[in-house]
This record gives C-alpha cells, sequence and structure tokens, in this order.
C-alpha cells in the first residue's frame, strides 16, 4: 500500500520511516508492500540542521493493510484461428487469484483461462464465462455471454499459374499456385485439348503459340469462389544439334577402318 507522504519540509530535510513490519526507508514519500494483512504501527522521525539551528520530530499512526477487493470481469473476447472453427477466448486481465470457467455452447467446457476450442460442426454457439475470485477484502462473481460463430474460412481461388518447357520444348510442364483443400482445376492448353490436373504435363503436335486458360473453383461452409487466369505459351520444338565427333578403330586389316560418330 501507498503510505501517507510527508509534510512539506525544507531542502535537507532527512526522513526515516519505521514501518512497523521490521522494514524501514529514508525516502521522503516511500511506497511499502505489506507480506501480510493487518494493522501496523508506522512511525516517522523527520531532522534538519540548517544555520538557525536544529529540530527533530517523530510521529506515529496506525495503518491498515488489506489487499485490494477482488475484480471479476467476465467480458471475454475471441478470434477464429486459420482454420476459423477453431476459436481462441481470451478474457480481460482480472486479479491474482481469479478462476475461469467456459461453457463452449457445444457441451465443451475449460477452466483454462485462454483457452483455444474446436467446433465439430459449424453453426452459431452461445459461450458464457463466469470468473471468480475471493480474498481477505471480500469475494466477487462475474458471469458473461456472447454469440460466437464457428464457420471454415471463406475459400481462396487462385489461378495465376506457371510453366516451363521440358527437354523437348513442345512439352510443357503447367502448376497452379497453392489453393486450400477441395479446389479444382480446368485447364484449357489452347490446341483443344483440356486437363483436371493441378500440374499437367501438354504435348503440342505443332509449334506456335498458344493461349492457355486455367479456371480455379471452390466452396465450402464459408462461401465459394472462382477465379480464371490466361497466358500466351509458345511451344516450338529443340533446335537442332550438330556434333562431328567422331570415333573409329581398324579392322583385321589395319588399313580398314571403322569410324563412327559419338
Amino acid at each position: 500500500m501507498h503510505l501517507l507522504s510527508s509534510a512539506n519540509n525544507q531542502s535537507g530535510t532527512q526522513y526515516n520511516w519505521d514501518f512497523g513490519d521490521g522494514n524501514t526507508s529514508s525516502a521522503a514519500n516511500p511506497w511499502h508492500l505489506y507480506a501480510q494483512d493487518g494493522v501496523y504501527f508506522v512511525c516517522l522521525t523527520v531532522q534538519n540542521t540548517t544555520a538557525g539551528g536544529s529540530c527533530s520530530n517523530t510521529w506515529c499512526d496506525s495503518v491498515h493493510a488489506v489487499p485490494q477487493p477482488p475484480v471479476c470481469d467476465a467480458e471475454f473476447a475471441y478470434y477464429p484461428t486459420a482454420n476459423a472453427d477453431s476459436v481462441h477466448f481470451y478474457p480481460p486481465v482480472n486479479t491474482a487469484g481469479a478462476t475461469y470457467s467456459w461453457n463452449f455452447g457445444d457441451g465443451g467446457t475449460s477452466t483454462a483461462q485462454y483457452p483455444w476450442h474446436q467446433y465439430a460442426q459449424n453453426g452459431m454457439y452461445f459461450v458464457c464465462l463466469t470468473v471468480q475470485n475471493s480474498n481477505s477484502s471480500g469475494s466477487c462473481s462475474s458471469t458473461w455471454c456472447d454469440s460466437v460463430r464457428a464457420i471454415p474460412e471463406p475459400p481462396v481461388c487462385d489461378a495465376n499459374f506457371a510453366y516451363y518447357v521440358s527437354i523437348n520444348p513442345d512439352s510443357v510442364h503447367f502448376f497452379a499456385p497453392a489453393n486450400p483443400t477441395g479446389a479444382t482445376y480446368t485447364w484449357s492448353f489452347g490446341d483443344g485439348n483440356n486437363s483436371g490436373g493441378s500440374n499437367p504435363w501438354h504435348y503440342y503436335a505443332q509449334d506456335g503459340t498458344y493461349f492457355v486458360c486455367l479456371t480455379v473453383s471452390n466452396s465450402n461452409a464459408g462461401g465459394s469462389c472462382s477465379s480464371s487466369w490466361c497466358d500466351s505459351v509458345h511451344a516450338v520444338p529443340p533446335p537442332p544439334e550438330c556434333d562431328a565427333t567422331f570415333s573409329y578403330y581398324p579392322g583385321v586389316n589395319p588399313d580398314s577402318v571403322h569410324f563412327f560418330c559419338v
């Protein structure tokens, strides 16, 4: 607790506090924490000396040290995780010793201060928190309830694909960006062929530039989405190679030589 502050004294005044529990201080306006509740006999001795003389004065008083009345605030907040059907609850700050009793509205409970709760089914749940506390100054209890909606995240549909050519540039490897589970992929390769794979290979029978499109679709309890993206893909055969490196070996007759390209 905070003791009464000293009166205004002249510069140079000395303060000697005796807090009645074996502890002392020389500060003018000290704070002191009592380890035990109770009544303490506190004394302050003030001394000063100037050219005009010196003085000393002591004053004592009984101080009743009691803890702060307990606080029970149950007005919680919450937010969903990456999976919105898993919810993180957290209450406001309460005084030390507070207990927490959660009822998540689906039959689940918890006594944790900051619990996580996974809802097996999407829907609206009526969640209640009861906070209780007590100390030598009294006791308190408070309950607060709120509606919590547990739903999955809205789906994501990203169709911005990439691609690269293989050893034969007319065979192209396409791949879509990562999307949430359940996404479907519809490729149109621009030559009349299609695919439903997420990362398909496609061989172009004719060289040329093709306009390739990907449509990504997805849906869950949080909603649905669809997105398309197109890009020009240049399919060409590999350039010709002319390697003249050869090897040879002689036959039975050394003047007869067998040549072969490597």
